[in-house]
């Protein structure tokens, strides 16, 4: 509910650049749409928000006082008049200037419960946070915001740059803290995206959960590189901090860094399976043959993958691997069987190769397209001072990606996945 305070008088509206106005405090309607000829219905609202705080702040101060000024009851009276003070409070991006009422009792100051209100409102720092997230820069900030609320008039003053940018930070750190430390417990993620992204020498290692509802999450974020096994495993054993479940395992899907499969394996042992990036083992392997050979290789690989048994799998990459090597591609064959078995996690699962469940589960391309949103978040950013600075701006990137997320809708893929995990677990147990 808002509060209605009724306007005493009715004085000419000065807008924003001191012309006087044929609207009164209390306009008609008729009086409303002449004024609206003249100016936007936001100058107008500007300067009629500045009136009733005014105003309420003298009804305030009369109460307080015993009455109106000159007119005082001294039974009801709880302070003094003391003159005015300046002082200003927010108003959407900028701060407006006003005149208080001071008042004084027992020697010591009043401040109105009113402006009080009014000057606790609070910067939006939201409102800062998704403008730079949409491109506009923080040093054009204060005019951008001048210019869209008519605020320019002397009435009012705007923050400096410097104040955005560390309003920008607080809000980003707030962010990227809720992403690094809500807690886990209480769902079940069958499956692990795991990618890092690198910025002008900055790495970052993010990761993204699948449940078995099949919503998408962020799990975590950590600075430095994928190809240390200390950082991967600093950030595994803080997922299991917060309460992450891997009791009754599952899949792992990674590019190929050593250091990540390292920390994967030292963390989760046998609870972690490991599917490595068929989208980037393809690619490796290309790279080391003759562009005319390229499209045929592609075929045999992606036969190999699509095959039921995983043994068979395994024997057909092999015999792909022992061609190369025949035709003298032996750095396209010591790639291809580089990690080979990994690339067969689903395979040995019993997942379907025709599900669009498991075609998603053996690529890392979910977490390579929110790294990508996180590239054209910032693609304003000419220079990254610092490993923070690009964490903070992949945080809020991920959060504002991972609200517009989609439920994977293939209930019977997600119930395979789960199956197969429980499955092994069960399977591992009775081995132990």
């Amino acid at each position: 509910m808002g509060i209605v305070v009724p306007l005493r008088g009715r004085k000419p509206l000065h807008v924003a650049n001191s012309t006087p106005a044929s609207l009164t405090s209390n306009p008609t309607w008729r009086e409303l749409k002449e004024g609206l000829q003249e100016r936007s219905l936001q100058s107008i609202g500007v300067e009629l928000t500045r009136r009733v705080l005014l105003e309420a702040m003298e009804q305030e101060a009369d109460e307080l006082c015993g009455g109106e000024k000159g007119r005082h009851l001294k039974s009801e009276r709880n302070a003094s008049r003391h003159g005015n003070a300046p002082c200003s409070v927010p108003y959407g991006s900028a701060r407006m200037k006003l005149s208080r009422p001071r008042l004084r009792s027992n020697g010591k100051e009043v401040l109105l419960s009113t402006y009080i209100a009014a000057r606790d409102g609070g910067f939006p720092l939201e409102a800062v946070l998704k403008t730079c997230l949409d491109g506009a820069s923080q040093r054009r900030y204060p005019e951008t915001a001048r210019r869209l609320q008519e605020t320019g008039s002397n009435g009012f003053h705007h923050y400096s740059k410097s104040t955005i940018n560390r309003r920008f930070v607080a809000a980003a750190d707030k962010v990227r803290k809720t992403l690094q430390t809500r807690q886990l417990d209480g769902r079940r993620f069958l499956a692990l995206y795991i990618d890092g992204t690198v910025e002008q020498g900055h790495h970052i290692i993010s990761v993204l959960g699948l449940t078995e509802d099949g919503e998408k999450m962020i799990l975590g974020l950590r600075e430095g590189s994928s190809e240390s096994s200390e950082v991967c495993q600093e950030l595994f054993t803080n997922l299991l901090s917060r309460g992450l479940d891997v009791s009754r395992g599952f899949l792992a899907v990674i590019d190929g860094g050593k250091g990540l499969a390292s920390a994967l394996r030292s963390t989760f042992g046998h609870k972690a399976i490991l599917q490595r990036c068929r989208a980037h083992k393809t690619r490796n392997v290309l790279e080391k043959v003759p562009e005319c050979e390229r499209d045929h290789l592609k075929r045999y690989l992606q036969r190999a993958w699509s095959e039921t048994d995983p043994r068979q799998a395994k024997r057909l990459l092999e015999l792909t691997a022992r061609n190369l090597e025949a035709r003298g591609r032996r750095r396209a064959a010591r790639s291809l069987r580089e990690g080979l078995s990994d690339t067969l996690a689903c395979n040995f699962l019993g997942l379907p190769s025709d599900c669009d469940l498991t075609r998603s589960l053996v690529t890392t391309n979910p977490i390579e397209s929110l790294n990508g949103y996180v590239a054209d978040r910032a693609r304003r950013v000419c220079r990254w001072r610092s490993g923070r600075m690009f964490l903070r701006w992949t945080a809020i990137s991920m959060a504002e990606a991972e609200a517009s997320f989609s439920r994977i809708d293939n209930s019977v893929g997600l119930h395979n996945l789960k199956t197969a995990l429980e499955k092994r677990a069960t399977l591992l147990k009775a081995a132990a």
